[in-house]
């Protein structure tokens, strides 16, 4: 009996695993986020415009949605090669809202749900390899 390992093959179904996984935890980011965003409550102050109520989020708390355009604007990019996922928030604000200003605290979203779905996003890449190498 002749074993033989081939590395190279190992190697790229490891790489296709995890991007497997990466593909599934950004996407686990990406819900989370959302979900932040647009869940009440929020206990920031109250405020009318165009006739229409809307409670703002307070300092510490993720931005609460009002036009959508935040959540609206987010996009995934993936860089195969890399084993990367990205996902952004296109607004001018989404920036200020994460980190804060001079005279706004930070609004975390985007961090906060990276951190809170990291054992997921670890799973998820864990069982991305295992079923690669199956």
């Amino acid at each position: 009996m002749i074993t033989e390992w081939n590395a190279p093959e190992i190697l790229a179904r490891i790489k296709r695993g995890a991007m497997v996984g990466v593909i599934g935890w950004i996407g686990i980011v990406e819900a989370r986020a959302v979900q932040l965003i647009t869940t009440p409550p929020k206990s920031g102050r109250i405020y009318r415009r165009r006739g229409v109520s809307h409670q703002a989020s307070a300092p510490g708390e993720a931005p609460a949605s009002d036009t959508g355009r935040l959540v609206n604007s987010r996009k995934i990019t993936l860089d195969h090669d890399l084993v990367r996922a990205r996902l952004s928030f296109a607004t001018a604000y989404a920036k200020a809202l994460e980190i804060g200003t001079k005279k706004m605290e930070p609004r975390p979203f985007a961090r906060r749900a990276l951190a809170e779905t990291r054992d997921q996003g670890a799973a998820a890449v864990a069982d991305g390899i295992r079923g690669a190498l199956k």
